[in-house]
């Protein structure tokens, strides 16, 4: 029996996000964590600024503790820091 390996491919991805382990989440579980598209978390991800995030094969796989970080703002320590978190602290004050 031959099967396109497309197909397959699309199958194995579905079936790894569904069973997923538990301190691993997938691009779309990060995205709908942080409410942010799909598009960014893969941003993020090819830029370094979800520490511990590896791939496997094509997926991108995202440590819980990443997403915690990323959550509670902890930026990592080498990241620069922005001007939007500028702003907020700006805000605050005044």
């Amino acid at each position: 029996m031959i099967v396109p390996r497309d197909w397959l491919d699309s199958e194995l991805q579905v079936l790894y996000s569904q069973l997923g382990d538990g301190d691993e989440l997938t691009v779309a579980q990060v995205a709908a964590s942080l409410n942010r598209p799909e598009s960014t978390i893969r941003d993020w991800l090819d830029s370094g600024r979800l520490t511990g995030a590896y791939k496997r094969g094509r997926v991108w796989r995202v440590p819980r503790a990443a997403l915690e970080q990323r959550r509670l703002g902890r930026a990592p320590a080498d990241e620069p820091a922005r001007l939007n978190a500028w702003r907020r602290v700006r805000s605050i004050r005044t």
